[in-house]
């Protein structure tokens, strides 16, 4: 009998809210079912994305060097389990053993130099042109990362991301490529037992579908530091249709790329003030969806916009820290 995997939200293994599974078979030779995985819903990402902030708030406040620490022990399961996870990721995506090993070198160089960033995150003293005054900048926690990860490199490019998140004290939402739900599923099994808080970490699962890819990323929106890439506009500008995304999104968003974590960053235009307004840009994300009611009233499209049916698409999120 297969097993039946699950979603890991608010601190528990949970089924999917829409009581659906979707097979993960072994490409070598797919009468070998490794098992069955949620094909998880927007309610599933929303309960996902509502634990996660709590968690941050809570990882937030854990001094970076005990982030590192957890780290540190996640680094050592990886080690110790390394030939394990090689083989079960060679089952389920079909690379030969020697590169799923190096894939898993990979997680536990991840893990430990992050560990270590746990007592490097300075931040920066300067002389003050003024009087009696002090400056200085210092390294904090931003939000909720949300994940989006492809299947090539399984293991590695899940801790590329998630561990710079956590060590500077962020919580993360995953969701895996669905061509390899199984090796994240231990991985998540991994953080959990060297002692990451529950609700620091979530795992949701769904195969490929634009809507859920959305709807991950659009909780976050309104918070201005949310980052996305180039792939993930050209995929919602196609999804939105044509001269609406162009209108409401190229026009009307500016894309700056950020020198650190190679991230492209969402910023709304200035407003006639010159301030920048990034509840606005959300909104009108929101309303082009219709699945949340905007916070506030989006403006109207650009003359000769064309309407279209709302589905999006979305990339992995999340930068670790920055000045503040």
């Amino acid at each position: 009998m297969p097993s039946t995997f699950r979603n890991f939200v608010a601190g528990r293994w949970v089924r999917p809210s829409t009581g659906r599974y979707f097979e993960n078979r072994n490409p070598a030779n797919t009468r070998d079912l490794i098992g069955r995985f949620p094909e998880s819903g927007v309610e599933d990402v929303n309960a996902a994305v509502q634990s996660a902030t709590e968690g941050f708030r809570k990882w937030s406040r854990v001094p970076a060097p005990a982030r590192g620490d957890v780290l540190k022990r996640v680094g050592d399961l990886l080690t110790e389990r390394k030939e394990a996870i090689a083989r079960a990721m060679t089952r389920e995506m079909g690379k030969v053993l020697p590169e799923t090993r190096g894939d898993v070198q990979e997680g536990i160089d991840t893990a430990y130099y992050a560990a270590s960033e746990g007592r490097r995150l300075f931040g920066h003293t300067v002389p003050s042109e003024l009087r009696s005054k002090w400056a200085m900048s210092y390294r904090r926690p931003i939000g909720v990362a949300g994940l989006i990860t492809p299947f090539n490199f399984p293991l590695a490019i899940p801790t590329w991301k998630m561990f710079p998140a956590l060590v500077c004290g962020n919580s993360v939402v995953i969701k895996p490529s669905e061509d390899v739900p199984h090796t994240v599923h231990l991985l998540v099994e991994i953080l959990l037992e060297a002692g990451l808080p529950p609700e620091v970490i979530q795992l949701v699962q769904k195969r490929l579908n634009p809507n859920l890819r959305v709807a991950m990323v659009l909780p976050c929106m309104v918070d201005s530091r949310t980052n996305l890439s180039m792939e993930v506009l050209r995929e919602i500008e196609q999804h939105f249709g044509g001269q609406l995304a162009r209108t409401r999104i190229r026009n009307n968003v500016k894309l700056a790329e950020a020198p650190s974590f190679g991230r492209t960053i969402f910023e709304h235009a200035p407003d006639s003030n010159g301030a920048r307004d990034y509840e606005a840009a959300a909104d009108e994300l929101l309303q082009a969806l219709g699945s949340v009611a905007p916070t506030t009233p989006a403006p109207a499209p650009a003359a000769g916009a064309a309407t279209g049916e709302a589905a999006g698409g979305t990339d992995a999120a999340a930068a670790a820290a920055q000045d503040g």
